[in-house]
């Protein structure tokens, strides 16, 4: 199985070109916090939920054998009620096959 090299928003990186798309791929997750929660523990908890779901949107590229998955996109929603909270975060993507250009 072949490492992800590369991560990008673009969809052709300069230097490369796409010998293969190998399809959409996507990464989530989610968490439930109750109370006392400050705002650092807000943004370090949200920060590796945001981690986990780029994990997963990797994990599954390895899978089908990308090297790159290009055109990722983020999005992210955060529900607050009181002293808890609900995040939920999403990165799409392409895997495809990089090779330098020629």
């Amino acid at each position: 199985m072949s490492d992800i090299l590369l991560l990008t928003t673009a969809s052709i990186p300069p230097g490369k070109k796409i010998s293969r798309i190998i399809g959409m791929v996507e990464g989530h997750s989610g968490l439930h916090q109750g109370a006392n929660v400050t705002q650092y523990t807000f943004a370090k908890i949200t920060g590796k939920t945001s981690d986990a779901a780029r994990d997963d949107l990797v994990a599954k590229a390895k899978e089908r054998n990308a090297n790159a998955i290009i055109g990722i996109q983020a999005s992210h929603s955060t529900v607050k009620d009181g002293p808890s909270f609900v995040a939920t975060y999403t990165y799409i993507g392409t895997a495809v096959i990089l090779t330098d250009a020629d």
